[in-house]
């Protein structure tokens, strides 16, 4: 049978770490901890922003091409010189119901810019933006905006 090896420390030592040491270590991985948490949730928030700006510019894209499919059907609105608004939702919550974010999208009058008036070419110019709402309901720093201009086909 083998003898247990024995460990020999110099004289004044002892093994194993002190209270302070393995406080200072504890420290340090907190302030680590603290740091990759505070970034990570900076990321979510940056990459959430994203994702509702990317859908609010989608739903600038649908609405503003309705309204150029209507212009070249020759569908024009009677009182060309009203604006739209329509309310959309962007991101419903788990149970699908509920909206968490929502956006706003306007239409300005048309203008009708054929020139000279008489012409068989006729066209218009009209402006969409949409406005959004984030998770905590504060409104977007900047709307997106297009300006359009589409012809009669009809």
């Amino acid at each position: 049978m083998s003898k247990p090896l024995k460990y020999h420390f110099p004289p004044g030592t002892s093994s194993g770490f002190t209270l302070v040491e393995i406080l200072v270590s504890l420290i340090i991985i907190t302030v680590f901890s603290s740091a990759v948490m505070m970034g990570v949730t900076q990321v979510q928030q940056l990459v959430y922003k994203i994702s509702v700006r990317e859908r609010a510019y989608d739903e600038l894209v649908n609405y503003t091409e309705f309204w150029k499919a209507k212009i070249a059907a020759n569908q024009i609105p009677t009182n060309i010189g009203s604006d739209d608004e329509k309310e959309v939702v962007l991101f419903y919550q788990e149970d699908g119901i509920t909206a968490i974010s929502t956006a706003t999208l306007r239409r300005s009058n048309f203008q009708n810019r054929t020139n000279p008036p008489q012409s068989s070419a006729r066209h218009y110019r009209f402006k969409t933006e949409v406005e959004w709402h984030d998770i905590f309901g504060n409104k977007s720093i900047e709307p997106l905006i297009f300006v359009v201009d589409q012809l009669v086909f009809l």
